[in-house]
């Protein structure tokens, strides 16, 4: 009786040398490693539209509540801000 794929493969790899056994290891992360890889962007399209693209059209999305919180703890957040340049010369001085 013949043995099915999956066992050959084991009892194939449980013979290998430490060596091979490690390079053969090496080898499937790798390969698995490369069909999770996103391929890239064709025809100048921009990745990080792309990727904000798919996070808005993935779970979990948010209700119009959780924009207005998320928007109110902005404005809660924000701090004043010195606009005066260092470069201009202040009000009332000559340059």
């Amino acid at each position: 009786m013949q043995s099915s794929t999956k066992e050959w493969i084991i009892q194939t790899v449980v013979q290998l040398a430490e060596p091979e056994a490690k390079q053969l290891k090496d080898y499937l992360e790798f390969l698995t490693w490369k069909s999770r890889k996103k391929p890239k962007p064709e025809n100048g399209q921009n990745l990080i539209a792309q990727r904000l693209i798919e996070a808005m059209e993935s779970p979990p999305h948010l209700s119009h509540k959780d924009v207005e919180v998320f928007r109110q703890s902005i404005e809660e957040g924000k701090m004043p801000v010195n606009s005066t340049s260092p470069l201009e010369p202040e009000k009332g001085e000559k340059s």
